[in-house]
């Protein structure tokens, strides 16, 4: 009758994988870290952050006096509205 042919597949479903690989595929996460590292090196790491705070922030206006005088020379977190040195006047709290 007819002759039974079988036929192999040749295709696979994931691609093969490289036998000679060397680098593990964590690599680029460890060079961005060694360059911030380096980075961090030159360009030196911040002595502290800033961190605004508000009237708001405070439970009285007697703590928000004694961290607006803490703070020195200057008004960067502007506790004081109208400029006579006191902290969060208009809270009344």
């Amino acid at each position: 009758m007819g002759q039974l042919v079988r036929f192999r597949r040749h295709h696979r479903t994931a691609p093969p994988r490289s036998r000679g690989r060397r680098f593990p595929a964590v690599l680029p996460m460890y060079a961005l870290v060694g360059i911030g590292l380096i980075g961090a090196l030159v360009f030196g790491v911040p002595r502290s952050v800033f961190i605004d705070r508000d009237c708001a922030d405070f439970a009285t206006q007697s703590e928000a006096q004694a961290f607006f005088r803490s703070e020195g020379a200057g008004d960067p977190h502007r506790l004081d509205a109208d400029g006579d040195g006191r902290a969060c006047e208009l809270n009344g709290r």
